[in-house]
């Protein structure tokens, strides 16, 4: 399924903070890491408020602590010149200090900003992400929908979030940086922890202000089989290996899921005929991105399955069923009534799957048509290498979840917030024993 890795140009949108005024210049090279992190050890909270993570954030220290989206989808960092008052110009990039700021209760019962993690000599971009045309009347940018949105100061994109490791806590709601998350695959997984290795993918070249940026593969791309574990056979209780198969990029700093209409479609065909449910779209409505306004239409689904794939040659509804056969069933044997997952040309009769990651909960989605230029860009970005993206995961859709984006090791690690119906993980099985140790630890 996946190509050899090969970075290509990407055009405006692609960017994922799609940065109006960007141009697309040639081919990839390795943009400048930043200097190293300096935080504290401890979560640092974040609203989510409009959907999006957010926290407050200065630049050089000269700016009072304004909102800096927090953005796995942007592989550069910006700050708005606009949201801090200065004349219109052209982009340009500099190196800031940026500090970032956690929300902390007082004893007199106010809420005071406190410092909790600073990027020094951090390669920052000065521009205006959500608008070509600057004038003295522009409004700075925002994040969220028409109802709940909050302006924003700057994105901080995956080039100086991939100095180390970031785990997002949705629920709590808080973020931790790391010099990067210990433990290899295997000592993760006998954590019943789900290892999504190599998720990163994309990259590519814009022009801005005249100079050639390159960024590198940190898209975080998952795939996903919707309504398999909604639809499981009576017989042997395996989820359906029909089910929808699905490809999503994990965008932190998106107010709502977005998917695209020809994966809406799909899926609500597939629901007519088994026990999963979509709703019928609403009313077209505008939600605010770090690039600007995007009109959907929304709709709710009834979860999802996040899948990491052992084989080339299954899908994610196919690895699904591997992961839930191995587990359930067993090794394949010549009786075995219920179809095996191994390849017909393995001799052996088991077989390594990926992990698995099942959130019942339902979540409200956009969709948006599969010509919107957000959606094309980032699908040219991933090709060859993926099959076509049907949209972007925000934290709505994450909520049950702690998610530690492993930049250094190159991995995403998932585990479930709590112990509640609503999610669910298992583990990679790479051997017998990885097996049986999940059959006695990890299944409900």
């Amino acid at each position: 399924m996946r190509a050899a890795r090969a970075q290509r140009a990407t055009t405006l949108a692609a960017a994922g903070l799609a940065v109006a005024g960007l141009a697309v210049a040639g081919l990839a090279v390795a943009a400048c890491d930043s200097a190293s992190t300096t935080t504290t050890s401890f979560p640092i909270p974040v609203d989510v408020d409009t959907g999006a993570v957010l926290a407050q954030l200065t630049s050089d220290g000269e700016d009072p602590p304004l909102f800096v989206s927090i953005d796995t989808l942007s592989p550069l960092t910006v700050v708005d010149y606009v949201a801090r008052g200065q004349a219109p110009r052209e982009p340009r990039r500099r190196r800031h200090t940026l500090t970032l700021y956690g929300q902390v209760a007082e004893g007199d019962g106010g809420i005071e900003p406190v410092a909790q993690a600073r990027f020094p000599d951090a390669d920052t971009f000065e521009l205006h992400p959500c608008r070509a045309t600057v004038t003295p009347e522009t409004e700075p940018c925002s994040v969220g929908t028409e109802a709940a949105n909050k302006p924003l100061f700057a994105i901080l994109g995956a080039d100086v979030l991939a100095q180390g490791a970031i785990r997002f806590a949705f629920s709590q709601p808080s973020v931790t940086f790391f010099p990067d998350i210990s433990g290899d695959n295997q000592a993760r997984a006998n954590l019943c922890e789900a290892v999504f290795r190599r998720p990163y993918f994309g990259g590519g070249t814009l022009l801005v202000g005249g100079a050639e940026v390159g960024f590198p593969s940190r898209r975080i791309a998952l795939s996903a089989c919707l309504g398999a574990e909604l639809n499981r056979d009576p017989d042997t209780e395996l989820p359906d290996r029909g089910a929808v198969d699905a490809l999503f990029l994990v965008a932190t700093g998106a107010p709502l899921s977005l998917v695209s209409r020809d994966f809406y479609d799909r899926y609500r065909r597939y629901c007519e005929d088994s026990d999963c449910t979509v709703s019928a779209l609403g009313g077209p409505e505008t939600i605010h991105l770090p690039s600007g306004p995007i009109t959907v239409e929304r709709a709710t689904v009834d979860g999802l399955t996040l899948v990491s794939e052992a084989s080339d040659e299954r899908g994610p509804c196919q690895e699904l069923y591997a992961n839930a056969y191995m587990l359930r069933e067993g090794d394949c044997g010549p009786e075995t009534a219920t179809p095996c997952p191994c390849s017909e040309d393995s001799d052996d009769s088991f077989c390594r799957t990926g992990a698995a990651v099942t959130l019942t909960r339902s979540f409200d989605v956009g969709v948006i048509a599969d010509s919107a230029p957000l959606l094309q860009a980032l699908r040219d970005e991933l090709r060859p290498e993926l099959p076509e993206l049907d949209g972007l995961l925000a934290p709505n859709a994450l909520t049950p979840l702690v998610l530690d984006v492993d930049y250094p090791n190159s991995r995403v690690i998932m585990r479930c917030a709590g112990i509640a119906p609503e999610c669910a993980t298992r583990p990679a099985l790479l051997s017998r024993a990885g097996r049986d140790h999940a059959q006695n630890v990890c299944l409900p």
